[in-house]
C-alpha cells in the first residue's frame, strides 16, 4: 500500500519484512515505471507495517442491503446510460450483487 509521496520519494507500507525486502529490490524498476507514467519519483522505499487483525469476524449484520427504492433509482439511471458505458456496467454489477445477496 502506498503510504506517502513527498519530494519525489514514494513510501510503501508492506505487511511483512519479506515483502518489504522484495519491494526494495524492485525499487529501481518501480521508480522507472512511475517516471514513465509521468510521476516525478526519485526513490521508492518500503517500510514494514503489519496488517491489523480484524476486531472479529464479519457478520451478516455488517452487510448492507440496497433498498428497493434505491435499486429502482440505480436501475433507472443505468437504463439512461449508453449500453457500452463503464458506469452502466458498474451499476448493473451493483444491482446483480444486490439481487443475489453477494
Amino acid at each position: 500500500q502506498v503510504a506517502n509521496y513527498k519530494s519525489g520519494i514514494v513510501v510503501i507500507h508492506a505487511a511483512s519484512g519479506a515483502v518489504a525486502v522484495k519491494l526494495m529490490q524492485l525499487g529501481p524498476s518501480l521508480r522507472d515505471e512511475f517516471c514513465k507514467r509521468g510521476c516525478e519519483v526519485t526513490e521508492v522505499t518500503a517500510k514494514v507495517q503489519p496488517l491489523r487483525a480484524r476486531e472479529g469476524p464479519v457478520t451478516a449484520a455488517a452487510v448492507r442491503e440496497l433498498p428497493a427504492a434505491g435499486a429502482g433509482k440505480v436501475s433507472d439511471l443505468a437504463r439512461q446510460l449508453p449500453f457500452d458505458s463503464p458506469l452502466r456496467q458498474a451499476l448493473q454489477r451493483l444491482l446483480d450483487h444486490a439481487r443475489h445477496g453477494r
